[in-house]
């Protein structure tokens, strides 16, 4: 028989349709901008850690605060996707957070099915969709869904084992499913320990109810509390491991104190709202406003609990509000009492099944007046559209940008630059970050981060990158092992490092994170300040309020000036209009292709540098021996010329990346300095100056030493890929053609001649040229596999064609015999022809 209250709801068919659209709506929401940011400095810890072997993934573990679990799984998912910063790092590695999250969604609307009805479970379901606090925690490559679903399957083991208990059947395979999600949430996340004591809370009304008598209640709890118990020990037992590593963990922690205690009531209710609010806004309140949603979360709290009466589900209920808060409740009592556990984002883990108590609530308005229901339905609808665009657009709550910020710092840094981290731990982001892959045939790289030293350590090989300590922090920081991203260092041995840093380095990159923790009296920021020049200082967009800030110390630079004696008869010196005295270079002899060339010069301020119309900026570029432009970088002075005093002397790293497909050989190097307001180049005078281009000297170019992915392939020529072309047509009718070739992996090598023909409209060849792949100085034969060439050719068209568009064709023959290659495309290895349309072309 039905209950007399029992709600009305869809058919079983509308109820699947909304069941998987709801589902369906979730994972869109979940997949919009995923990947988008940069990862914040929690997420790029949880990839550091799944990138390491195993053993050092548990043992890095064992001296930081949290459990191993969630590194493990992400460790075993980037072992099959293998994401990379070229490729899909962010957005990979959130696919597990993702897919907990859309599961969170269907534990809940079973959940609802079983503890209230199909309308409760449904409407719980769309809120969840929709939800801003749902959709952050399922993007975020973090174990905060991973802990909510091991939470929401313990408490399902839970009820099924008492359900069947009850019934007279043995409840122990749902109790050996609630160990097992009870042990893997403890490997999870350390705050999972305060589920399972509500789990046992929770535990003694439910082994109660249905139980009419006393005698009944006694028989109830016996049948049950000794299984209830006994899965406690099995849970118990598969966390033993770990319960050594955790107990020393928490009583006498690793890592620095994160947070500070609540200094006034006033905060404390402050956090309280925040918890409320979250769980119909989020993280994420238009406007920063938080109080109007925890008084709608306490509202919708009391109809459900109406709701609930009136259904004769009132134990329901009372299980599933406990189920949310307790946890929290004893978060803020050990905060009060022995230290700060609070942050809003671990009450994620407990808030899922209140989406059960807001879709009860909304039920409640439904049964008082159906439009009523709805309104209130579309109400937090809109709430949490609201929030989710708030999310996705306002900058407040957007993730700190270390993908750009490292990018450029990696684009800035020359040698004798130093990489100062602080708070050292945050090293994380580097790792993550500095670029070290060749993706393409135009890419080049700055040179591997050396490994990460602690300050007043001495410095490994490659970019110089030093960990600052916790200033004055307690012994018991990192416990002091070696390995630890957690160490203590005194006022004194902080400033006496930073000057022997000072002395070897020219210039201190300040990577500011989270320095406020590490560094709370700004020893660091203050000896910075004081013995350097601060000559950038760019926040981090994000919510951190990290920077970037670059110092010159002038240690290395000092050293480098008395290379170059400010002689007036030396021939180095070179005038730049009347703005600049080029007073020395240093050009390197060689450099790799798809490496960055470093250039250190120095330079003399002139007094016409204050009528320049702004600030000048330096184009270094490298050319061929036919005199193609092949490789081109522009960037303003750092510091700009706009702050340099007159007759100072300043030392200047200029760069230029190596494409990796630039052909080994010699170049020449030149340099043009021009305003960065009108881009009119100054004009150079002395010995090694023509006009507004400077020669500097020629460089030698080698092969990459590092593997370029391959690209997109437009051709295939037997073993050999044509996977760029460039074309333009030149004012004396000539042709320029840059074609990029990649062989492939082949036990056979040999010399391939390329025949470029030109043809007209009415389809008749016009002129052919036929050259040999990368020209004979540098021929196909001679190509390692997988490296990509460059291979530019001018095409000069004789007799020459008269003006209009033509089509530009290639064809590839064995230079050995003449026997042509066909060319396949589109994927058809069976399939080719012997010419391939390159484009088209105007010749004046």
């Amino acid at each position: 028989m039905s209950h007399p209250h029992e709600p009305k709801t869809f058919s079983g068919q509308s109820d699947r349709l909304l069941l998987l659209f709801g589902l369906l709506l979730g994972f869109a929401l979940r997949l919009v901008r995923l990947g988008s940011e940069s990862l914040w400095y929690d997420e790029t810890v949880s990839v550091v850690l799944a990138r390491k072997t195993l053993p050092d993934l548990i043992a890095h573990t064992a001296g930081d605060i949290h459990p191993p679990g969630y590194y493990l799984l992400l460790h075993a998912w980037q072992a099959i996707t293998h994401p990379t910063l070229a490729h899909g790092l962010e957005f990979l590695f959130a696919w597990p957070s993702l897919w907990f999250g859309l599961s969170i969604l269907a534990l809940v609307y079973a959940l609802g099915r079983r503890l209230f009805d199909r309308r409760v479970a449904l409407i719980a379901l769309w809120l969840g969709a929709v939800h801003p606090f749902h959709v952050w925690y399922s993007q975020e490559v973090r174990m905060y869904t991973l802990g909510a679903v091991l939470g929401l399957l313990a408490l399902w083991c839970m009820i099924k084992a008492w359900d069947r208990a009850k019934a007279g059947k043995s409840a122990w395979p749902w109790l050996l499913g609630y160990a097992i999600w009870a042990a893997l949430g403890m490997y999870v996340l350390y705050y999972f320990l305060f589920l399972l004591i509500t789990l046992n809370v929770m535990a003694i009304p439910l082994a109660l109810a249905g139980s009419r008598t006393r005698l009944a209640q006694v028989k109830a709890t016996g049948a049950v509390l000794w299984p209830w118990l006994a899965a406690q020990g099995i849970a118990l037992l598969l966390w033993l491991p770990w319960l050594p590593t955790f107990l020393h963990q928490s009583f006498d922690p690793p890592v620095p104190p994160w947070r500070v205690p609540w200094q006034n009531g006033a905060e404390f209710a402050q956090t309280v709202v925040e918890v409320l609010a979250a769980q119909i806004i989020g993280q994420t309140p238009p406007g920063s406003i938080l109080w109007p949603y925890a008084l709608v979360t306490i509202g919708l709290l009391l109809a459900c609990l109406g709701y609930a009466k009136r259904q004769g589900k009132l134990n329901h209920a009372y299980l599933i509000t406990l189920y949310a808060l307790l946890p929290l409740a004893l978060i803020f009592a050990l905060t009060l009492l022995a230290t700060p556990l609070y942050h809003v984002r671990y009450a994620f883990t407990y808030a899922p099944p209140l989406l059960l108590i807001l879709a009860a609530g909304v039920a409640w308005l439904m049964d008082r007046r159906v439009w009523l229901g709805w309104v209130g339905m579309v109400v937090l609808l809109t709430v949490s559209g609201w929030g989710l665009a708030e999310f996705w657009t306002n900058p407040l709550y957007r993730a700190d940008d270390h993908r750009g910020t490292v990018a450029e710092l990696a684009a800035q840094w020359r040698p004798g630059d130093l990489i100062l981290v602080n708070a050292g731990w945050a090293y994380t982001v580097l790792e993550i970050y500095w670029p070290t892959e060749l993706t393409g045939p135009d890419a080049a790289l700055p040179p591997l981060l050396g490994t990460m030293t602690r300050l007043g350590q001495p410095g490994g090989e490659g970019v110089a990158v030093v960990q600052s300590g916790s200033v004055d922090g307690g012994p018991s920081l990192g416990w002091g092992s070696s390995d630890s991203d957690f160490f203590p260092i005194s006022q004194a041995e902080t400033e006496r490092s930073l000057a022997g840093l000072a002395e070897e380095y020219q210039r201190i990159w300040h990577y500011r994170l989270y320095d406020t923790v590490s560094d709370p009296t700004g020893v660091v920021r203050g000896w910075l300040a004081v013995n350097g020049k601060m000559v950038l200082d760019q926040p981090v967009p994000g919510r951190d309020f990290a920077r970037l800030q670059l110092f010159d110390v002038g240690g290395a630079a000092q050293r480098y000036r008395e290379t170059f004696p400010d002689d007036p008869e030396s021939p180095q010196r070179v005038q730049a209009g009347e703005a600049l005295l080029l007073l020395g270079v240093d050009l390197p002899a060689q450099v790799g292709a798809g490496e960055t060339l470093y250039i250190p010069t120095l330079w003399r301020a002139l007094a016409g540098l204050a009528q320049q119309p702004g600030d000048l900026s330096a184009s270094l570029r490298l050319y061929d021996t036919a005199g193609h432009l092949l490789a081109q970088q522009d960037r303003g002075f750092l510091p700009a010329t706009g702050t340099w005093e007159a007759a100072s002397h300043q030392t200047e790293g200029l760069s230029l990346p190596i494409p990796a497909a630039l052909p080994p050989g010699d170049y020449t190097i030149s340099l043009l300095i021009y305003p960065q307001a009108d881009g009119q180049a100054l004009n150079f005078t002395g010995e090694r100056a023509r006009d507004a281009e400077l020669r500097l000297g020629e460089v030698t170019v080698g092969v990459p030493t590092r593997p370029v992915e391959q690209g997109a392939v437009l051709a295939r020529f037997d073993y050999i890929d044509l996977v760029s072309v460039q074309l333009a047509g030149t004012e004396l009718g000539a042709v320029d053609v840059g074609l990029v070739w990649q062989p492939g992996p082949s036990d056979y090598r040999d010399t391939y001649v390329v025949t470029l023909g030109l043809v007209d409209a009415a389809g008749k060849t016009t002129a052919q040229w036929t050259d040999a792949l990368g020209g004979w100085g540098y021929p196909s034969g001679g190509w390692p596999a997988g490296v990509p060439v460059l291979d530019w050719k001018r095409f000069v068209p004789e007799p020459r064609p008269g003006p209009g568009v033509y089509t530009l064709t290639l064809g590839v023959e064995r230079a050995a015999d003449g026997q042509p290659m066909a060319a396949r495309t589109g994927g058809w290895p069976w399939a080719g022809r012997e010419t391939i349309d390159l484009g088209r072309i105007n010749l004046p």
